[in-house]
């Protein structure tokens, strides 16, 4: 019966993780993320519960010798003697290890900078309330970036009124730094779109067919904010995404020369454009294309 119980136990506790794990390690695995983010630890905080129901059962079970289920008699053995000294210093151990972490991480807790953050994300708020912004991610120390689409700015600030517009364009490059403070930013160069075949214009945007702002290499996978300079022949929309992989924004445009700061997550060797809005021209000309930092 022990053995049985050793064994059902265990592989109770075996069989709960490969259950639990299929799903989570299914749906969030892909070819453009780490094969890590499905074995994060938080999405099994209960298969300690688990694990410890399966381990006290296969600590209780006992082994009793056949010829002594017959005569009911069970002599005190060796291993039962020392049975109990080892499950008091095995309980001590993991309360004093439990201890120590735990005064560890309070420590380290107190020194979070969430609180902090927060309180000066909430003043920007209301500073910048009715203001298009970049809806950028919260710094990695408040909010890893695995908690994606919560840990964007307009998931925090979901219930703070008043508040900016959060959208993936923007008309002026505004970012939150790393201590929750909105700041006046500026696109990077990682890439470049280049100056366009048509002279006085550059690259021509219209409804007919897509157009391709092409940049000088390759651009890998990433959250890219592309600086769009435009002149459009009135207000209307277009749609823009990567040419090899990523996400379609469709942004509104206005009549006359502009700059647009647009997030385009993706990766390709350009950028894919095309007018929604029916009889809409757009000359698009060169423009930096990398990530959003304090100017």
């Amino acid at each position: 019966m022990a053995v049985a119980a050793r064994t059902v136990g265990m592989g109770a506790a075996a069989a709960y993780f490969v259950v639990s794990l299929a799903p989570v390690y299914w749906l969030r695995s892909s070819a453009l993320s780490s094969l890590l983010l499905p074995l994060s630890l938080r999405y099994f905080p209960d298969f300690a519960a688990v694990l410890a129901l399966a381990g006290g059962l296969v600590a209780t079970a006992r082994v009793v010798p056949p010829a002594q289920r017959v005569r009911r008699v069970r002599p005190a053995l060796a291993a039962e003697r020392f049975a109990a000294p080892l499950a008091v210093a095995v309980t001590v151990g993991f309360v004093v290890s439990g201890s120590v972490s735990t005064v560890r991480f309070a420590h380290i807790w107190h020194a979070n900078p969430t609180a902090t953050y927060l309180a000066n994300l909430r003043a920007g708020a209301r500073v910048y309330a009715g203001t298009t912004v970049l809806d950028d991610e919260v710094d990695g120390r408040i909010m890893s970036k695995l908690a994606y689409p919560d840990n964007r700015l307009s998931a925090v600030l979901d219930r703070v009124r008043p508040r900016p517009d959060f959208e993936e364009y923007a008309p002026e490059p505004i970012l939150v730094d790393p201590s929750g403070r909105f700041l006046p930013g500026r696109v990077t160069r990682v890439r470049s779109v280049q100056p366009g075949p048509i002279a006085g214009c550059g690259f021509r945007v219209d409804e007919y067919r897509p157009t391709v702002l092409s940049y000088e290499g390759r651009l890998n996978f990433w959250d890219w904010v592309v600086q769009l300079n435009y002149l459009a022949s009135g207000a209307g929309r277009i749609s823009i995404t990567q040419d090899g992989i990523g996400q379609t924004v469709t942004v509104p445009v206005q009549r006359g020369p502009h700059t647009l700061y647009v997030r385009v997550a993706g990766a390709g060797y350009g950028l894919r454009a095309q007018a929604i809005t029916p009889g809409l021209i757009v000359c698009v000309s060169g423009g930096p294309v990398g990530l959003l930092v304090p100017r």
